[in-house]
C-alpha cells in the first residue's frame, strides 16, 4: 500500500521471492529515511534517468540503495551519492573478473595478496567502483576498467576519484552481515550509520504515512 502500482509491478518482475523482498525493503528504507528527514510528500513521484538512476525532482535530498544477499542499505543526504554492497564470497573466477573489469594497478594490487586477502580486496575494489558509477548516474556507459579506485603507485584504496568532470570521495563503510559496503559522494561530508534489524524495521514501517 505504501508503493505506487508501477513500482509494485517492477518489484514483482524479480524472479525469486527473496529478491522481491530485498527490492521492497530498499524502497521502504528510502521512504523511511525521507520521512525522518521531513521530505516524503513526493515519494510516489520517483523519476528515473535514462540510465536508470532514481531521484525526486522536487527534493533537495539525494538517495541511493544497494542490496545483496542478507543486506539492504540506503544512503541519503544533501550531496550526490552512490552506494554499493556485495556479499563477500570466495569464487574461483575472481581473478578472471578482475582481469576483465579492473585497471592494471588494481589487478596488480590484487595479484600480490594471498587467496583469503584477495577475496576481501576484490570486493573492496568492486564496491568502490560500483559506488562511483552509481553516483555519476550514467549506468553502463562507464566501463569499470576506465578509471582506477587505487592510489597511483600504492596498494591502497584512493580517498578520491576523478570521473565525469568531478572529484568523487570514497568511503569504505564497516563490513556488515558479511558484506563489503562503499559510499561515494561529490562533496566532503559527515555521516552517521544506523543499523536497523528486522523487528525494528517492521515497527518503523507501521508509522509511515
Amino acid at each position: 500500500k505504501l508503493l505506487s502500482e508501477t513500482r509494485r509491478q517492477e518489484i514483482m518482475k524479480a524472479k525469486f521471492y527473496k529478491d522481491r523482498c530485498l527490492r521492497l525493503a530498499g524502497d521502504l528504507l528510502i521512504r523511511l529515511a525521507l520521512q525522518e528527514n521531513g521530505d516524503v510528500s513526493d515519494y510516489h513521484y520517483i523519476i528515473k534517468t535514462e540510465a536508470g538512476r532514481p531521484y525526486i525532482a522536487s527534493s533537495s535530498l539525494d538517495f541511493n540503495v544497494a542490496h545483496t544477499d542478507g543486506l539492504v542499505a540506503v544512503a541519503i543526504g544533501q550531496c550526490k551519492l552512490g552506494l554499493d554492497a556485495e556479499k563477500i564470497e570466495p569464487a574461483a573466477d575472481l581473478m578472471d573478473l578482475a582481469g576483465k573489469y579492473f585497471t592494471a594497478s588494481e589487478y596488480s594490487w590484487l595479484s600480490k595478496l594471498d587467496s583469503q586477502k584477495q577475496v576481501e580486496c576484490f570486493y573492496k575494489i568492486w564496491t568502490a567502483k560500483e559506488s562511483v558509477i552509481k553516483a555519476v548516474g550514467s549506468g553502463f556507459s562507464i566501463a569499470p576498467d576506465t578509471f582506477s579506485v587505487v592510489t597511483a603507485g600504492e596498494d591502497r584504496l584512493a580517498s578520491t576519484v576523478s570521473l565525469a568532470g568531478q572529484t568523487w570521495r570514497l568511503l569504505p563503510l564497516p563490513d556488515t552481515a558479511g558484506c563489503k559496503i562503499t559510499l561515494c559522494a561529490d562533496t566532503p561530508f559527515e555521516f552517521t550509520i544506523r543499523e536497523v534489524n528486522p523487528d525494528a524495521f517492521a515497527k518503523n514501517i507501521k508509522k509511515l504515512r
